[in-house]
């Protein structure tokens, strides 16, 4: 049956894309304040509850404004996945930013990033009608031939790896020591927890002194409070038993997505994520070892940095090398801003990065425009 919203070119009709785009920002919003207010999530047992809280707040919003910004091979679901809680971050970006420096309670925020993210979904499904044919030949393009032979077991092989990942609060509860940092977050969240004024204190000392200016923006913390919140969950479990493994599922993820994005390959794809797991599992013992960070200390700001935006905005960079648009730009511009509240080192990264890429092809299509289309990423960099 044809879709009574568009037309036989496949374009969507603008006055049914208004309607549309208005009933998923209003349904978006509404589900994420029940959720954010706990109104539903603290019935259900912890971990289940976290892991609904996780792919509400930090996955379904990024899902819904992907499809304003990738289209061809990004239409993978696992790169969706995996680029999705960079993009949620950077709608949630500034009102967090406002409610830390504005001191507000933790309510407000919550109230903030319901409209926020549904603002952000409306926009974003109003944007993305009318491309469904010009998308549809874009993903035809992108995609070469795949040999199941290679991929069918490799994904197989990482998605019983990724199962056991996601399993650990069950088999590996408890035997691993929080480390210094992962006290240092939780110490905040309790404190967004308890008191009505955010960012109003240093809470290791409790006196009255401005905080630390490293978390004065650190919205990524005032997100984890947001989910024990709405989960009933204690900090300390949240940081230690149940978010590591649900972040370390979308680092792994985002390795897949980088190599997918580069090689336009899913068996290289899948070879770099299995890749990834594999030296992360001989890597666990020094404090800094992939293995540690990956899978015991990845929802610090700064592992979350490394493993999950810095591959997202390399994703976007890639993209925009390739075909430049005004798409990719705003999806870099959006890890550039998730970069912003979350932990800024990789932002130097992602420069270099630029620099170079547009460097490299000056020197080799002798291109000066073209070079200045991947140089005009520096913008969102530089602000």
């Amino acid at each position: 049956m044809a879709d009574p919203t568009e037309r036989n070119d496949g374009v969507t009709v603008p006055g049914a894309r208004l309607i549309v785009a208005l009933a998923v920002g209003i349904s978006i919003a509404a589900l994420e304040l029940v959720t954010l207010r706990g109104m539903w999530l603290t019935a259900l047992p912890d971990y289940p509850a976290v892991i609904l809280a996780f792919l509400i707040t930090l996955v379904l919003p990024g899902v819904v404004v992907q499809r304003a910004l990738l289209a061809g091979r990004l239409a993978d679901p696992l790169v969706r996945l995996a680029l999705a809680p960079a993009l949620a971050l950077a709608i949630v970006a500034i009102p967090g930013f406002i409610a830390l420096e504005a001191h507000l309670d933790l309510q407000s925020f919550l109230n903030m990033f319901a409209l926020a993210v549904g603002l952000a979904c409306a926009i974003a499904t109003y944007a993305a009608g009318g491309r469904g044919a010009q998308d549809q030949a874009l993903i035809a393009e992108s995609v070469p031939h795949q040999s199941l032979w290679t991929s069918v077991p490799l994904g197989i092989l990482l998605a019983v790896m990724l199962a056991g990942i996601v399993t650990t609060p069950f088999w590996a509860s408890g035997r691993v020591a929080g480390d210094f940092d992962d006290w240092t977050y939780m110490a905040y969240v309790r404190e967004f927890l308890d008191t009505d004024e955010l960012n109003a204190s240093e809470p290791f000392i409790d006196s009255g002194d401005p905080v630390n200016p490293r978390m004065r923006s650190n919205v990524w913390v005032l997100v984890q409070a947001g989910v024990a919140h709405a989960t009933d969950v204690s900090p300390e479990e949240l940081l230690f038993e149940y978010l590591p493994p649900l972040l370390a599922v979308i680092g792994v993820l985002a390795a897949y997505a980088l190599t997918r994005t580069m090689f336009g390959q899913v068996t290289a794809a899948l070879l770099a994520a299995l890749f990834l797991v594999g030296y992360a599992l001989i890597d666990l013992a020094p404090h800094e070892g992939t293995g540690a960070n990956l899978f015991l200390r990845i929802s610090e700001d700064k592992m979350l940095g490394m493993f999950v935006l810095f591959p997202a905005g390399l994703v976007f960079l890639i993209r925009h090398a390739e075909r430049p648009s005004t798409r990719s730009f705003l999806g870099f511009a959006c890890v550039m801003l998730a970069l912003m509240v979350v932990h800024p080192v990789p932002i130097a990264f992602l420069g270099a990065a630029v620099v170079s890429l547009a460097i490299l092809r000056l020197a080799v299509s002798r291109s000066a425009s073209e070079a200045g289309a991947i140089g005009l990423l520096l913008v969102p960099l530089v602000l």
